[in-house]
């Protein structure tokens, strides 16, 4: 994903996890450690309830979760673009609920 974002020149990256999931806060730190090592622009935090700040955000959002894609400014599904440029011999499926 990070090659894909600093390939795509984005400006700056934030990562949001879920600090109630364990070993949240050191992916987080792993994560800011891997983007300076990159020269690129941005962090990752830990945070209680990381929809709340997303909710709100005027930007790009790139998750899978459905409530925040459909209440976010411009979401983005970070995951199918990498997909489909990376592996494009993968097939995604669209699956109805």
């Amino acid at each position: 994903v990070l090659d894909y974002l600093r390939l795509r020149e984005a400006e700056s990256v934030l990562f949001l996890l879920d600090a109630p999931l364990s070993l949240s806060g050191e992916m987080a730190a792993q994560i800011g450690s891997i983007l300076s090592g990159r020269g690129m622009i941005g962090r990752a935090r830990a945070v209680p309830v990381p929809d709340h700040e997303l909710y709100v955000f005027r930007g790009l959002v790139a998750t899978s979760d459905s409530v925040l894609i459909d209440r976010a400014s411009e979401p983005l599904d970070l995951a199918g673009h990498v997909i489909r440029e990376w592996m494009p011999e993968t097939r995604l499926k669209r699956v109805r609920v």
